[in-house]
């Protein structure tokens, strides 16, 4: 699914979602970044919004394992999941031209 990320983040009601690992996590994160790593991820649906219609951005270090996961959650009924291409890296880029 298709959206602006800044239109996205700058909802407060967006669930953001970073699944890298807990090293890259601190070294940076985007705000209200909750930490779910790639290979967590199935086994703590739990800690996601119950409701499956909540946005939810999901984003790695290069939109690749984001991507994977963006799969899961729509496997498991999500309905409103949007992944960062590109990644932490590609929104730096963006963000300062």
């Amino acid at each position: 699914m298709k959206m602006d990320f800044e239109t996205l983040l700058k909802k407060s009601s967006t669930f953001v979602l970073d699944v890298r690992t807990p090293m890259e996590f601190q070294s940076g994160a985007l705000d209200r970044a909750v930490l779910i790593p790639i290979d967590q991820l199935e086994r703590r649906l739990g800690e996601l919004p119950t409701d499956k219609g909540t946005s939810i951005l999901v984003y790695c270090a290069h939109g690749v394992r984001s991507l994977a996961c963006v799969r899961i959650l729509e496997a498991h009924g999500y309905t409103s999941v949007f992944n960062l291409e590109g990644g932490l890296a590609g929104y730096g880029q963006k963000s300062s031209r």
